[in-house]
């Protein structure tokens, strides 16, 4: 088990098999940031094919089935242990973790408004809104059942078990603060790529603020419970905020 040296936490990290550590580093590398992208951006390419927010969604959907599949096979003994682990509390307790987190990202996210409301008068073409958060409104408008199902259920799960059980787990056994250094901005880069691969390194910066919180709230998360099923739980619930606020803005 991953425990802290004179630590006073009353939980304990769920081990993952070195073995089924590795295999998923294997894939997040291979697959998860290389391939995916790489044929998110070939297919659109192939004559004929026409560009929708319903093949969008379908090359997303077909990512996120074969993640899930990989991680929970590779990592069902984990998982199995992680719902044993959670049975253990009572609903109150899950819920107390939640708020927690909810008071976190929103003292966090009042800090980051000031600071943009400041750059803004300076840099008056900067923006928070990413090319991701864009498509994620555009398709949610468009087919809504599936935005829900990709973006509120299937994503979260997906996100939690590679940044925090594997990316965050593994490094752990550094230390703190490379766990969290890692996950965090590895978590944030991902959902700015496109402003990455643009060249676009100041809108980036910016852009990734609010992942940059939401991933210092989920790290707090898996450190103080020690159990992602809490984290997925938090991820869903923002990112549901997240589509209503969608759907309000539209």
């Amino acid at each position: 088990m991953l425990e802290e040296k004179n630590g006073n936490n009353q939980y304990n990290f769920i081990e993952i098999e070195q073995k089924a550590l590795t295999k998923c580093w294997i894939y997040i590398i291979l697959c998860y940031y290389l391939t995916f992208w790489t044929l998110g951006r070939i297919i659109p390419k192939i004559p004929g094919f026409k560009t929708t927010a319903l093949s969008v969604y379908i090359i997303n959907l077909v990512e996120v089935f074969i993640s899930l599949l990989f991680l929970f096979v590779v990592l069902r003994k984990y998982i199995v242990e992680t719902f044993n682990d959670i049975k253990n509390d009572h609903l109150k307790s899950i819920l107390k973790w939640i708020g927690k987190g909810l008071i976190i990202d929103f003292v966090i996210r009042i800090v980051i408004a000031i600071v943009m409301v400041v750059l803004k008068k300076h840099i008056p073409e900067l923006s928070i809104i990413t090319v991701n958060q864009t498509t994620i409104d555009k398709m949610f408008m468009t087919y809504r059942l599936l935005g829900i199902l990709l973006f509120s259920i299937l994503g979260p799960i997906e996100e939690e078990l590679i940044f925090r059980s594997v990316i965050y787990h593994s490094f752990r056994k550094i230390g703190k603060f490379p766990a969290f250094a890692v996950s965090i901005l590895l978590f944030a880069g991902s959902h700015v790529i496109n402003e990455l691969l643009s060249g676009k390194f100041l809108q980036a910066l910016i852009a990734s603020v609010s992942y940059l919180s939401m991933g210092i709230v989920l790290c707090y998360l898996y450190e103080k419970r020690r159990n992602v099923i809490v984290c997925i739980a938090f991820h869903i619930l923002i990112n549901s905020l997240g589509l209503v606020m969608s759907f309000v803005r539209n």
